[in-house]
């Protein structure tokens, strides 16, 4: 005698399971992709080297997965060994100039980077990947970020770096103190250097069309601010007592007008040493080495219009 209730109990359980079958698998889907394989750590056959310290096999089969994590732009190996390159590199100019990272610049760093992050999912899948092997967050994430910025404060600031800059500011500065016609030479023999700026008159091409008003208030309020900041104790036909350091230039400013409505100012600019020449210079004094040969082509056709391609392959 057949038993029509337990055939449909037996048809719904295996219903119901078919179901969970498919709600597992999209909690798994919507999870995101699996955390990576555990590397080896221990396959630390070098790739390059930097001042005696190695980029290896290792490091860049976790820059993969590390990228992978981060998604966007599927990055080649030589722009992922030429992250680590930036790094290593930065870090030895740093050490040179008595600026060198400390455990305690990176432990305040990484507090910063995980308590401001915008990605809190991708952020927690990086350290999940990353913490498996001691350092390597630090290495991939918290370094770089401390290694340019601190470089380019250096570069940018240090009056050893920026002698001729500081130098030459100074000299036009005492010029101008002892010259009052000193601006209107600079304007006429260095143009490009010289700038007159006035908060009501938005810049623009002299014969273009009017500017909108909403763009004019924000020229004036934008100049009104900077003055107030730079320019707060110089009053209307004097001169900064000191350059004004704007980072990739020292100014000289003389104020013309100056009201609780407007301001008027004039410059002239002693133009630093530029980023990329100067880098490219500290490199040249850096000892770099390509030891795996099956990486060398790719790193010499990748990296051959990049300061760093020109410093691996120098010979």
């Amino acid at each position: 005698m057949k038993r029509p209730g337990l055939s449909a109990l037996l048809v719904l359980a295996v219903a119901g399971i078919g179901v969970m079958i498919v709600l597992v698998a999209s909690l798994v889907t919507s999870a995101g992709p699996e955390i990576p394989v555990r590397l080896n750590p221990d396959e630390r056959d070098p790739l390059v080297r930097v001042a005696g310290k190695e980029i290896t096999r290792f490091h860049l089969k976790l820059a993969r997965q590390h990228a992978d994590l981060r998604g966007g732009y599927k990055m080649p190996d030589f722009g992922l060994i030429r992250e680590m390159l930036e790094r290593a590199a930065g870090e030895e100019i740093l050490r040179k100039y008595g600026r060198a990272l400390t455990p305690q610049d990176i432990a305040a760093e990484r507090t910063r980077m995980e308590r401001e992050s915008r990605d809190r999912e991708t952020q927690r899948k990086v350290i999940h990947l990353l913490d498996q092997y001691p350092g390597m967050f630090d290495m991939f994430v918290v370094r770089p970020a401390l290694v340019g910025n601190r470089l380019r404060d250096l570069q940018m600031h240090d009056r050893k770096i920026q002698k001729e800059a500081f130098e030459k500011a100074e000299e036009g500065l005492k010029e101008a103190l002892r010259d009052s016609d000193y601006f209107r030479r600079m304007k006429q023999e260095i143009p490009e250097r010289y700038l007159r700026v006035d908060s009501r008159v938005a810049p623009g091409p002299p014969n273009g069309p009017p500017q909108p008003p909403e763009m004019i208030e924000q020229h004036r309020k934008a100049v009104m601010d900077w003055a107030n900041e730079h320019l707060s104790r110089v009053p209307p036909g004097e001169i900064r007592p000191e350059p004004l350091d704007m980072g990739g230039a020292l100014l000289v400013i003389r104020m013309l007008e100056r009201d609780d409505t407007k301001v008027v100012y004039e410059q002239v600019a002693f133009p630093k040493i530029a980023f990329d020449p100067w880098l490219e210079a500290q490199l040249k004094e850096i000892k770099s080495e390509v030891v795996d040969p099956a990486i060398r082509g790719e790193l010499k056709q990748g990296l051959k219009d990049s300061p760093y391609g020109r410093w691996l392959f120098r010979d």
